[in-house]
């Protein structure tokens, strides 16, 4: 309002003149100026905020820890948190030593620690960000304690078996030391999430324990959304995800927690995934981003851009809309240093031009925007996991089966240290039940082949686990389902069956409007019908298979398609 822009023009003019104040008068304008940086940030001016903190800190005389040291200490702590929003790393790991070194207690260190940690996880320098965090919970009495998937998820259950109304009463935490504790566990569990550290499961189960023990807090919201994630899918518990995920948001209301609203709805947006359309957590994600830049959560919101282009992708936007808001986010995550969000966004730029035809190669991630051996070499698991499914689509989807089964071995090797599986909404399994049967069809062996060349898969059975999936979540799935039936029905000989299913899986899929996963169920009925002698079926299949896979954008398989045919 006209007030606001009278009391910025009124600090600006007081700062043209600081050569002629006194000590008084320049503390007293640093102290305006403070005022104006926070003012700034709640109009989401980060760049302007900075600017007036800065100007305050300038003002501050040579002594002024000793002197002025309460201004100090918030001018300096205000200045580090808003260069970490504009992304001006270096500059926060300066300031944040010159509070570290003059703060004169733990507590007055916190916010220092606080931003400096999280610059770190920005910069994938995750385990140095858990090495401190562990260290400053250490300095507030919570030494790390071995805590079992088992011991969170029965903690879990304490909660989750609470009806709304007994939940709403939990009191309100009012012990300033264990609201610190909240903080630091809250950053610990983020940055152990995608450093598949160890220490997970004890940062979410302490920060439940203490919910119940000494209230709630704003950090409580985010340890339910981050345990709703996680307990997400396949492998998952759905029952906890669920109610976890609702706690979640009851939380984030009843604590009006606006600076952890971004985290809170990414992650619960993720978990209700396997339930809502696709195309209802891309809006999902978009909000979350959204929420993010305007509250200064810089990183939540650069995460949910990210999930915005994964889901994108799943969905089978067109390529060059993908594309272009590949780009768009990543010269968004350069400019604000946000690196470990920018790598997962890459992968998906880099899959993209592979598909368009804009790389030498699209079987390798290696183009305009990534080298995949130096991803694969800096990347952390949990993100490595990621690149083989998406490797391993692309050898399937281009006919290297064997390729195919290789990097899915890889892929489930990986996985065997991980937290938490990346199932995509289905997407992992359709395609791991796909390579297997093509790999299995190749070979002539039975349905219990070996598809890796490496590890048997016994006790992998396409159809039981599509069944269990369409049940978890069918919205997404069912065309994959009849896909994964009609290639299990070719593979045993049954023809009328398996054209019954491909035309079912046809019809399916163009109904979500995946137009990568219409084109696949074409170009496979197309294979069929192309092996039983039915040139006439086959041409037609192909054909609708090259058109979709245009209306796409992916050339090169239009291109490939063209040259097998």
């Amino acid at each position: 309002d006209d007030r606001g822009n009278i009391f910025f023009i009124a600090v600006n003019q007081l700062n043209r003149g600081k050569l002629a104040m006194d000590e008084g008068m320049k503390e007293l304008v640093a102290g305006l100026n403070l005022k104006a940086g926070h003012e700034a940030i709640s109009l989401s001016a980060f760049q302007n905020s900075a600017l007036y903190f800065a100007a305050g800190i300038s003002l501050l005389c040579n002594d002024c820890w000793n002197k002025s040291y309460d201004l100090s200490l918030k001018l300096y702590s205000s200045y580090a948190e808003v260069e970490f929003c504009n992304g001006h790393f270096d500059e926060v790991g300066r300031v944040t030593k010159i509070i570290i070194e003059n703060a004169k207690s733990l507590e007055d260190r916190l916010s220092a620690y606080s931003t400096l940690i999280r610059t770190l996880g920005a910069q994938k320098q995750l385990r140095t960000a858990i090495e401190l965090s562990l260290s400053v919970l250490g300095d507030l009495g919570e030494p790390v304690q071995h805590t079992s998937r088992e011991n969170l998820l029965k903690t879990v259950h304490v909660f989750t078996k609470m009806e709304d109304s007994q939940f709403s009463r939990l009191k309100k935490m009012d012990d300033n030391k264990k609201g610190a504790v909240m903080k630091f566990l809250h950053t610990l569990s983020f940055h152990c999430l995608f450093a598949e550290s160890k220490h997970l499961p004890f940062a979410l189960n302490r920060m439940l324990e203490l919910t119940l023990s000494d209230g709630v807090c704003k950090e409580s919201c985010s340890a339910f959304a981050l345990i709703s994630f996680i307990f997400c899918g396949l492998h998952g518990d759905w029952t906890g995800s669920s109610r976890t995920g609702e706690l979640a948001l009851l939380l984030l209301e009843r604590l009006q927690a606006r600076e952890y609203e971004s985290n809170v709805r990414n992650f619960v947006s993720t978990a209700r995934g396997w339930t809502d359309p696709m195309r209802l957590t891309i809006k999902k994600k978009l909000t979350s981003y959204e929420i993010g830049m305007q509250t200064g959560a810089i990183d939540d919101a650069m995460y949910s851009a990210a999930g915005c282009c994964y889901y994108q992708f799943f969905c089978g936007i067109e390529l060059p809309i993908l594309e272009k808001d590949c780009r768009r986010f990543i010269k968004q995550m350069s400019e604000y240093k946000q690196t470990l969000a920018k790598d997962r966004v890459t992968i998906f730029l880099q899959v993209a031009l592979n598909l368009m035809g804009k790389s030498n190669n699209p079987l390798e991630l290696t183009g305009e925007a990534m080298i995949q051996s130096q991803f694969i070499e800096e990347c952390p698991k949990q993100m490595k996991c990621g690149f083989y499914i998406l490797s391993s689509w692309l050898a399937y989807l281009f006919g290297e089966y064997k390729l195919a089964s290789l990097v899915v071995s890889n892929r489930m090797e990986a996985e065997k240290t991980t937290h938490k599986k990346l199932e995509w909404v289905g997407f992992t399994l359709f395609y791991d039940c796909l390579i297997y049967l093509a790999s299995a069809r190749r070979k002539q062996n039975s349905l219990t082949s070996d598809i890796s060349g490496k590890s048997k898969m016994s006790g992998f059975y396409p159809t039981a686990l599509m069944k269990k999936l369409v049940d978890y979540t069918q919205c997404n799935n069912q065309h994959r389902l009849l896909l994964v039936e009609a290639e299990v029905a070719y593979s045993k000989g049954e023809y009328n069956v398996a054209i019954e299913k491909y035309d079912s899986a046809i019809v399916a899929a163009e109904v979500v409007g995946i137009l990568h996963e219409q084109a696949i169920c074409n170009e496979r009925a197309g294979d069929f019908f192309l092996a039983h002698g039915n040139i006439k079926r086959a041409t037609s299949h192909y054909g609708h298979a090259i058109d979709l896979y245009h209306r796409w954008g992916a050339q090169a398989k239009v291109d490939h398609l063209c040259k097998q045919r």
